[in-house]
């Protein structure tokens, strides 16, 4: 496979520009979206194991993996904003994935159209750009998997050990990433056999198995760094809580495969949008007709996992399928190219047409979701989640610079907070990390009456109380003490109730106040 830069030098360039499009979108309003539970966990971690270098591995304590929370730690440096700081790792990753899905799709079709519109896609498509945005892990293991297929296919086609040697690698960064990437440790071997050129014989299955184990070799050894972590054995004790055992899987194998089915569907056909969707169908059935063995490939990684998570996934959410997305992208681009082909005339402005009419919705939902993102069309477990309920991190932004400024002349505060994990207590950790003088702690669920911890704390303190309504209790909180200081109310629930934050300060009982 020769590379002539003369000939690939336009494509390139479109593609850069492609790639940088995505990057920029995605740093539009980055923080407009308050934090999220497990992005308030996975940055706080980062200040801990950036403050402490022995405590590096301190995630596996919750049986996660921390290549996401390392990454973070030099943008800790760069960005005031710990929020920003995290959330730039994915948006990065995302855009990797982007150039990614572009050498892929070129790899498998040799066409240079089906390759830079796939990438389009991806840049633009919502199921991307919102999880591109978050400071999770799924936007690095996304873009892990894309390019380990890329060299693994690579690989199958040109049978090198140097390729091979890079799958490994990327491979196990993903298994550093999160525990899904596990799937692809049998999917990676599938190239070899359903992509393999002419002329393949009987003694290059030697040289395969050989560049199969070199693969697993490599990507195995970089996942058992872990083991120098003290807490190692945790991440199959906690894969326990989120998944079924093969024996409860056969006891109930449509319970609940039936119902996460109906909600992975609904995840990809609204955060794909409807256009896309259809297009990727459309190239499916296409890819079957004229490359049924690239389909097939396509096919089987996207279906495989996604089998495999709905059959023993104790709960689901859309982010847990974001890698999946580059994959449905290629089949969205075949299936755009395959329509504009054939119902036009003139093949240029039917494909500039085709491709309006396939990115102009995504391209409406991504305007709502930088604009007024509690009013985009998402599901709606994921607008719970991020705009609604206890894990959406409204109110703790403002009142951490409230606290801030509380704190400027040295003064000693005391902050008792909900729970013992997530939003808000690590929100606020977070965004105060860098103050000696503010103490917070969790106090735990469904307060009843002002916990002794923040009475005692009275004497030498200032005491505050941060809770959502929905875990607060007591009928007149003004009578024990409680003084409000600011309330933050979260998007409309579907019922039309509104979850708010309460900022309380402990010890007062003058009349109630309100931040604007």
């Amino acid at each position: 496979m020769k590379f002539d830069p003369k000939l690939y030098s336009r494509p390139l360039l479109i593609l850069a520009l492609i790639t940088t499009f995505a990057f920029f979108i995605r740093l539009i309003n980055l923080t407009l979206i308050p934090v999220f539970a497990d992005e308030s966990i996975y940055i706080r971690w980062a200040q801990v194991m950036r403050a402490e270098s022995s405590l590096r591995f301190l995630p596996l304590s919750d049986g996660k993996q921390p290549l996401f929370m390392w990454l973070v730690i030099p943008f800790l440096k760069l960005f005031t904003d710990p929020l920003a700081a995290g959330r730039i790792v994915s948006v990065i990753a995302g855009s990797f994935s982007v150039a990614g899905v572009a050498v892929l799709s070129y790899l498998l079709y040799s066409n240079v159209r089906t390759s830079l519109l796939s990438a389009f896609i991806l840049a633009l498509v919502p199921y991307a750009f919102f999880f591109d945005r978050f400071a999770l892990v799924d936007s690095l293991l996304t873009t892990f998997i894309v390019w380990a297929v890329v060299f693994v296919v690579l690989t199958a086609k040109l049978i090198r050990l140097d390729t091979a040697m890079i799958t490994g690698f990327f491979l196990g960064f993903a298994l550093l990433t999160k525990s899904p990437a596990q799937i692809f440790l049998f999917l990676l071997p599938l190239p070899f056999f359903i992509l393999r050129p002419e002329g393949y014989k009987k003694r290059d299955l030697l040289r395969t198995l050989f560049l199969i184990a070199t693969i697993w070799l490599i990507a195995l050894a970089m996942y058992n760094i872990l083991r120098l972590g003290p807490e190692f054995h945790l991440i199959s004790l906690r894969n326990k809580d989120y998944v079924y055992s093969l024996s409860e899987v056969i006891r109930h194998p449509l319970d609940p495969l039936v119902s996460h089915l109906k909600g992975t569907l609904s995840y990809f056909f609204y955060l794909l949008t409807p256009p896309v969707f259809m297009a990727a169908v459309v190239g499916f059935f296409v890819g079957l007709k004229k490359t049924p063995r690239i389909s097939l490939f396509l096919l089987l990684f996207l279906l495989l996992p996604l089998l495999a998570q709905d059959f023993i996934a104790k709960v689901i959410t859309a982010r847990y399928f974001l890698f999946l997305v580059p994959f449905v992208a290629i089949f969205a681009a075949v299936g755009t190219l395959s329509l504009a082909e054939k119902f036009s005339r003139t093949q240029k402005v039917n494909l500039s047409f085709s491709i309006l009419a396939l990115l102009i919705w995504p391209s409406l939902l991504i305007l709502r979701l930088l604009v007024r993102p509690q009013a985009a069309a998402l599901p709606a477990s994921e607008h719970s989640g991020y705009f609604q309920l206890w894990t959406a991190g409204y109110g703790i932004k403002e009142t951490a610079q409230y606290l801030r400024q509380r704190a400027s002349d040295s003064r000693h505060i005391v902050v008792g907070v909900e729970g013992f994990f997530g939003t808000p207590l690590n929100g606020l950790q977070m965004y105060l990390n860098d103050l000696p003088n503010i103490r917070i702690f969790g106090i735990g669920l469904d307060l009843t009456r002002v916990p002794d911890s923040l009475k005692n704390a009275l004497a030498e303190n200032e005491v505050y109380l941060v809770i959502n309504d929905s875990r607060l209790f007591i009928s007149d909180p003004q009578s024990v003490g409680l003084k409000l200081i600011a309330s933050y109310p979260k998007a409309i629930q579907p019922n039309g109730t509104v979850e708010h934050l309460l900022f309380f300060r402990v010890g007062e009982s003058s009349s109630v106040a309100s931040l604007k």
